[in-house]
């Protein structure tokens, strides 16, 4: 993805990888995604509140992943988990769950027991104003707010055995 500035993962086990990403991209494309056209209002823009309910950012946002995963040829199913979103001043976190399409559910359930692959993913974006997109290239989006955003990906059988805990701990950590 263009907006991704560092990926990390532990990919030992191709049925259960564990995923880190950063991302930056400016507060303003998250909405154009959506089909909202914002003005020159940088205040409007400076807090996830501001913007609109946390639940319906936080389906913009994985629905934009969707759409990107979807473009590269890997179709993903992504819902926001059910009380999870929480907004506070810049900080939106929220946690989804994916379904992984499989090719073959038979040969997965032989070889792990499950005909189905879900990941779990916790989300922690904080807004940042006046921030600067880095690009060679002149950007007219630099000294607008930008969403500085951790993505952390985990299979449904890790979180279940207290990933959601670690993940926790590392989404908490970052700002």
């Amino acid at each position: 993805r263009g907006s991704r500035i560092f990926s990390a993962g532990l990919l030992s086990n191709q049925f259960a990888p564990k995923i880190l990403s950063v991302e930056r991209f400016p507060v303003a494309l998250v909405l154009a995604d959506a089909g909202i056209s914002v003005g020159q209002d940088k205040a409007s823009l400076s807090s996830w509140a501001s913007l609109g309910k946390g639940e319906r950012l936080a389906e913009l946002l994985t629905n934009r992943r969707d759409a990107e995963a979807n473009a590269s040829g890997r179709p993903s199913s992504t819902a926001v988990l059910p009380g999870s979103v929480v907004v506070s001043g810049a900080t939106l976190s929220f946690i989804s769950v994916t379904t992984v399409e499989v090719m073959r559910p038979d040969l997965l359930e032989e070889q792990i027991g499950k005909r189905q692959l879900r990941r779990y993913t916790r989300f922690r974006g904080e807004i940042r104003g006046d921030s600067f997109v880095t690009s060679t290239a002149r950007d007219p989006v630099n000294g607008q707010p930008v969403v500085t955003a951790l993505w952390i990906s985990v299979e449904e059988g890790e979180w279940e055995s207290g990933d959601d805990m670690v993940t926790g701990a590392i989404a908490g950590s970052f700002e």
